[in-house]
């Protein structure tokens, strides 16, 4: 599903685009997610505090947020996460994994949750051989630091509870697309700037129950700011 409001900044992506109330033992594999603002497997935005987000996986799976131009300006490719793109108002995540996936954004990025705001809690997840980049070729807020885009293993940016989380075999990267010629013709191409990669460390020192995806696996979903788009068996 999607939330609109009129204007691109509402774009919501994820099985469920925005939700409030609860999602447990819920599996999507091989998903494709792609949106310009909120982008996560299972949720791409939720600020209810009925959210609790339980015991659900996302497996090899790509998560993408992309920069858009509103007006004269670029926006958004932000809020972007393996299980959530963004969570508030207690909201929770616990007990999620996240494995085999590519988490792409330009801010606000995590292996698991993009951006966890105040009273929110996000602990127990594991996040495992998984990719999250930072595409740093729009870098419209102009930051001259990796630290600054908020990109990072489980978490990208939050105010709220993360604890007794685990990212093992999770590499961080921050790339920009630099031209190249070749026969006379610009390519783009992605060369990593930055790259630390994590092993075995942790990060970090709330009405409608979804009964019915309770032990369900979703596969072959690609999921973009407008809904679902195809399911494959």
């Amino acid at each position: 599903g999607a939330v609109d409001n009129g204007t691109p900044n509402w774009a919501c992506a994820g099985l469920f685009g925005s939700v409030q109330g609860e999602i447990k033992n819920v599996i999507v594999d091989h998903a494709t997610v792609s949106s310009t603002h909120y982008a996560g497997g299972i949720v791409g935005y939720s600020s209810a505090s009925s959210t609790m987000i339980t015991n659900c996986k996302v497996t090899n799976s790509t998560i993408t947020s992309v920069v858009e131009k509103i007006g004269d300006e670029y926006d958004n490719g932000d809020k972007c996460g393996g299980i959530a793109g963004y969570i508030a108002n207690f909201a929770e995540v616990t007990d999620c994994e996240v494995s085999s996936c590519t988490v792409k954004g330009y801010r606000d990025v995590g292996g698991a949750v993009g951006y966890v705001n105040g009273g929110c809690k996000v602990s127990g997840v594991t996040v495992k051989d998984t990719q999250v980049i930072c595409d740093k070729s729009q870098n419209y807020k102009n930051y001259t630091e990796d630290a600054q885009y908020d990109v990072h293993e489980v978490v990208g940016e939050f105010s709220g509870t993360v604890e007794n989380n685990t990212a093992t075999s999770v590499t961080v990267s921050f790339v920009v697309p630099t031209p190249i010629v070749v026969d006379d013709t610009p390519v783009v191409v992605e060369e990593p700037k930055t790259e630390v990669n994590v092993s075995g460390l942790p990060q970090g020192t709330a009405q409608d129950d979804i009964d019915n995806f309770k032990e369900t696996e979703v596969s072959g979903v690609e999921l973009k700011n407008e809904g679902v788009e195809a399911l494959v068996e």
